[in-house]
């Protein structure tokens, strides 16, 4: 607590997708998971926190850098 209705996950410089039990238990958790790039995500959480406020909005970002496995 607080849960926020939508998590919005940067994945660094390039698009990685959760997998399949990760979305399933977000869901289950009743949180809505938007994935993309770290520098579209950063963009996406400033607007929706503008609008909505931060309470309905997270965002969980990795570095740019970031190049993954």
């Amino acid at each position: 607590y607080p849960k926020p209705d939508l998590l919005i996950i940067g994945t660094g410089a390039k698009l990685w997708m959760l997998s399949k039990d990760t979305r399933d238990a977000l869901g289950g958790l009743g949180i809505r998971v938007d994935v993309m790039d770290t520098g579209n995500a950063a963009a996406a959480y400033n607007l929706l926190a503008t609008e909505r406020g931060v309470d309905g909005v997270g965002a969980a970002l990795l570095p740019v850098g970031w190049k993954g496995r």
